[in-house]
């Protein structure tokens, strides 16, 4: 593989899609970006399911699905099923793109991946992504580098949130990736490595809470806030620049997002749906005590948005949970405090995790109180549940509600299947999303605006790269093809292919793919368990709450 190009430069655009893309593109706000279109190719990519930003990164990252790195949603459950803990680097049992490309002699750098927390030894320098509970020397490797980024006020956790109002929550989230960027300029002019991967979140967050402003429809009236909407695009397409400037024409990038993104109409309380229909069993007293600090909390909320106070609406929501549930347990979508209420004796299935977009059955010999059998009485509930899901009203059309939805073992390989949902479920092409709560009503309208998409976007750009080539790509696809395009052998327990449709006839015919015979180890590449304290979790989880991951 003589003359193969030995740099890759990978940006991630967390949540990004063309549908917004093409609309700043189309103005001439994203010139750094259309160029790289111009002179490559683009596809959609398909993301993993369930398409949430742990499994899809982490998948994006191995090559292999959720099934078999094990990031299943943003928390790893314990023997019992019913307790968790936030996931952390150390879950994910294969070799990250970088450690890959690190044993092959290249240095690397990692910047903001999300589920690399706690940081690991690499050839080159990290700095950790999403669940990384505060600036800290384990958020850095090597942990000097903390330092570093501290005394030039670099550090992404030192930056402000963002603001509730919404023009200022723009503003807020402008200025956290024009942070970003500039730590990401300091990193690589320091460590100048052959690979780079830098993820930037906020484009996701923009979305979710501003769709309206983004989407290429339009659809915003307030014109101060679409301008801030776009002044967001201009920087992100800047940080484009600032990569390019530095890497140069000698480097192959790619632009890539973990999933898409389309509107949120909705919210639906799935258990409650359970419940109604006997597949969900409740235990009266502890119901009703549920229930009453459930409106309790509900009221004084509505209360503080009204008077615009949600600062204040989340300090009522962790007065009124019991004193013992204010730490990760509290933020799980209730699911501990849920677990009180919930009678196992009798509940054959149940929503546990708002983010991993399943229900699960309460299996015998998985969960401590499991009733039903596996095998075919499972086979037998879960076409129950089917038959339950299908009899929901669509609160907008009025109608039967379109539900998608599919077995684990249909969607899912791997070490880690049976600890995934039974069923994977989405209602109405995404825009209605679901919850594990049982009060309130069945349906209810979303406070976000935007939630995530199966088509996330593939830009890719470069020596031996085809100029507009067309190619169907799926996010499992980027670890083999980013090795191939720096001459590395790709091992073959992934479970993506090499997109050769992105490379030029010439290029592809004098550089093969050649591929690794390369065994998983058991023990992964990451470091050992980090024990969050809860203060850690509760900062995490208020994070993911503000994001509507909770």
């Amino acid at each position: 593989m003589q003359n193969t190009p030995a740099k890759a430069c990978v940006i991630g655009l967390d949540g990004a899609t063309f549908a917004v893309l093409d609309r700043w593109i189309a103005s001439g706000d994203m010139p750094n970006l259309a160029e790289l279109i111009a002179r490559g190719c683009r596809s959609d990519l398909e993301s993993t399911i369930p398409a949430v930003t742990g499994p899809a990164w982490t998948s994006m990252t191995t090559g292999v699905g959720p099934g078999e790195h094990g990031i299943l949603d943003f928390y790893k459950w314990g023997p019992d099923g019913l307790t968790g803990r936030l996931a952390q680097s150390g879950d994910v049992k294969v070799p990250r793109l970088w450690d890959l490309a690190g044993a092959q002699g290249k240095t690397v750098g990692v910047f903001n991946v999300p589920v690399t927390f706690p940081a690991w030894g690499v050839n080159g320098f990290m700095v950790t992504g999403m669940l990384t509970p505060r600036a800290m020397r384990a958020m850095t490797y090597p942990d000097s580098l903390h330092d570093d980024l501290r005394d030039r006020g670099l550090l992404p956790y030192t930056r402000a949130r963002a603001q509730q109002q919404s023009r200022q929550a723009a503003r807020r989230i402008t200025e956290a990736h024009e942070g970003n960027r500039k730590t990401v300029a300091f990193l690589l002019e320091k460590y100048r490595p052959d690979f780079f991967m830098g993820v930037f979140t906020e484009p996701d967050r923009l979305q979710h809470r501003f769709w309206a402003y983004c989407d290429s429809d339009g659809g915003g009236e307030d014109r101060v806030l679409a301008e801030r909407v776009r002044e967001f695009y201009r920087a992100v397409d800047e940080t484009i620049g600032t990569l390019r400037s530095f890497f140069g024409d000698d480097t192959t990038y790619f632009v890539v997002s973990d999933h898409g993104f389309g509107p949120l109409l909705m919210e639906c309380r799935l258990n409650k749906h359970l419940a109604a229909r006997g597949l969900l069993k409740v235990r009266r007293r502890q119901f009703g005590m549920y229930s009453i600090r459930h409106r309790a909390e509900a009221a004084a909320q509505a209360i503080c948005r009204k008077l615009g106070l949600l600062g204040l609406a989340r300090t009522v929501r962790r007065k009124l949970a019991p004193s013992n549930k204010r730490g990760l347990g509290m933020h799980i979508d209730q699911f501990t405090e849920l677990t009180k209420v919930v009678d196992w004796s009798r509940t054959r299935a149940f929503v546990k995790s708002r983010s991993d977009c399943g229900i699960h059955i309460n299996t015998r010999g998985k969960y401590p109180q499991g009733i039903v059998e596996d095998g075919a009485e499972r086979e037998k509930v879960i076409e129950e549940i089917i038959g339950v899901l299908r009899e929901l009203e669509d609160p907008i059309s009025g109608g039967k509600l379109e539900v998608h939805y599919g077995r684990r073992e249909q969607v899912l390989t791997g070490r880690y299947v049976s600890d995934a949902p039974d069923l994977y479920v989405s209602f109405r092409k995404g825009t209605i999303s679901y919850d594990g709560t049982l009060g309130g009503p069945l349906f209810s309208p979303s406070e976000k605006t935007g939630t995530h998409r199966m088509e996330g976007v593939l830009v890719a750009c470069g020596p031996g790269i085809k100029a507009g080539g067309e190619v169907k790509a799926h996010i499992l696809d980027v670890t083999p093809t980013v090795l191939h395009s720096m001459g590395i052998p790709v091992p073959r327990y992934v479970e993506g292919r090499v997109l050769t449709d992105l490379f030029e006839d010439e290029w592809a015919a004098r550089r093969p793919v050649v591929w690794q015979e390369e065994p998983l180890d058991s023990d992964g590449p990451g470091p050992g368990a980090y024990q969050y304290t809860p203060a850690e979790e509760r900062t995490v989880a208020e994070h993911l709450r503000h994001l509507g991951y909770l």
